[in-house]
């Protein structure tokens, strides 16, 4: 049997003129100047301090701190999804970050999420109970997308891993930091060191690829 799709085209799109005359809200900064609200991938290699990158980000996001002791946040709530690790090495991590200081409570911490469009609708719920959400890390983004299906096409499917999360940050205009890992290959443009096909960058608002700088500091 045929399937007819009915669409009314005109309401799809919309003139240059009109849109000149469009007024959008401000784009919300969760860093000033260096995280926009969407997806960021944040890529590295094994063991380059990714995840302390990312905790020290949420603690200055929950503490209304400075990210790096430089930029200025957009303080709120913040979640952090550590998918690969425990709540012994977290508490060990925030000890080196914070010390004694009294810990925020607006930081909350899960070490096991549902995968997929599962994971997904248990952040639409988490947005629904905990409106003042700015920021959502995940780690590891590997811990977190639907499981690959080794028939599929590799590009679609790592499109579609990101496109979910970015689609769900840019509707709660939040900032989702995701978690990831790059090649071990160098590149000459530093983003194709980014591991996996082209469809992630594709599919996120922004990327981060964690280094060493030439001085191997």
């Amino acid at each position: 049997p045929s399937v007819d799709y009915i669409m009314d085209w005109k309401q799809q799109g919309i003139s240059a003129a009109d849109l000149q005359a469009k007024v959008f809200t401000a784009l919300r900064w969760i860093i000033d100047g260096l995280l926009p609200e969407g997806a960021c991938l944040l890529a590295g290699k094994p063991k380059s301090k990714k995840s302390w990158l990312a905790l020290a980000v949420a603690v200055a996001v929950a503490m209304t701190g400075k990210a790096l002791s430089y930029y200025d946040v957009l303080g709120g709530d913040v979640l952090y999804l550590d998918l690969e690790s425990n709540q012994r090495r977290m508490k060990s991590r925030l000890n080196a970050l914070i010390g004694s200081s009294r810990w925020p409570n607006n930081l909350h911490i899960f070490t096991e999420w549902p995968r997929g469009h599962e994971g997904i609708a248990m952040l639409d719920a988490w947005m629904t109970t905990h409106p003042s959400t700015v920021l959502i890390v995940i780690d590891i983004l590997q811990n977190f997308r639907p499981i690959r299906d080794p028939k599929g096409n590799p590009y679609d499917q790592d499109y579609e891993a990101v496109k979910m999360i970015n689609e769900f940050a840019e509707k709660h205009r939040i900032a989702i930091l995701i978690i990831h890992h790059t090649r071990k290959a160098k590149a000459d443009d530093v983003f194709d060191e980014i591991s996996g096909t082209t469809g992630l960058s594709g599919g996120v608002a922004s990327m981060w690829v964690l280094g060493r700088s030439p001085d191997n500091s």
